[in-house]
């Protein structure tokens, strides 16, 4: 997997309006309790508990009791992985599972709700925003850079026994979660580390999406 890294500190005010019936904000975990495990909105209960348990925060844009998009925010580590934690300087705040509703699409409110966020981020203290977008995912690159992402380096994250074709083997060596971020990671704490209780990966991390 080959990730591209961005970062934002500035918000767009082109990004910063939204027409009616919209309607921004964070939402607390009885908010999202009504959303869960609906297939349009791709928020299973298992997703959402682990992200409160870690303290991640949920900026979303809804439409009446529709939820039209949302991102989710972690603030000092992310769980990358079941192996692997994603770590970053104390100033940043890492943006990953961007959403918007199919019925929605096309209104730009996928930048509008980071934009946002951004903006209600900076006003607590924050630098900006950090995120992970998959290397070949045009359709996200494309709309982070109109809002203002710019790159700062690349992340490598893959599995020997992927690799050499050898995806069921038992060998420990070949299973272990291997990661290395381009130098320009540093100037951001940037990095995965592994963690001490892990289990086995259950699947690859899911990056941004659109």
């Amino acid at each position: 997997m080959i990730l591209k890294c961005l970062y934002i500190d500035a918000p767009d005010p082109a990004f910063l309006s939204l027409a009616a019936p919209y309607e921004a904000g964070f939402l607390d975990a009885e908010e999202l309790r009504r959303y869960l495990n609906e297939d349009e909105y791709e928020l299973s209960e298992r997703f959402v508990t682990r992200a409160l348990a870690m303290s991640d925060e949920c900026f979303a844009i809804r439409a009446g009791d529709t939820l039209a998009a949302y991102g989710w925010y972690s603030l000092g580590a992310h769980r990358f992985s079941d192996e692997q934690m994603l770590r970053f300087a104390p100033q940043w705040v890492y943006m990953h599972h961007g959403f918007t509703h199919t019925a929605h699409r096309g209104r730009r409110l996928h930048a509008i709700s980071m934009t946002m966020a951004l903006a209600a981020y900076q006003a607590r203290g924050f630098r900006g925003l950090v995120s992970l977008v998959a290397a070949d995912n045009d359709a996200s690159l494309k709309s982070c850079h109109r809002m203002g992402y710019r790159p700062f380096g690349t992340l490598y994250s893959f599995r020997l026994g992927h690799v050499l074709g050898l995806r069921h083997s038992k060998s420990r060596l070949l299973n272990a979660p291997i990661a290395y971020c381009t130098p320009g990671c540093r100037a951001f704490g940037f990095g995965l580390e592994r963690t001490t209780t892990g289990t086995p990966a259950t699947g690859e991390p899911e990056p941004l999406k659109n």
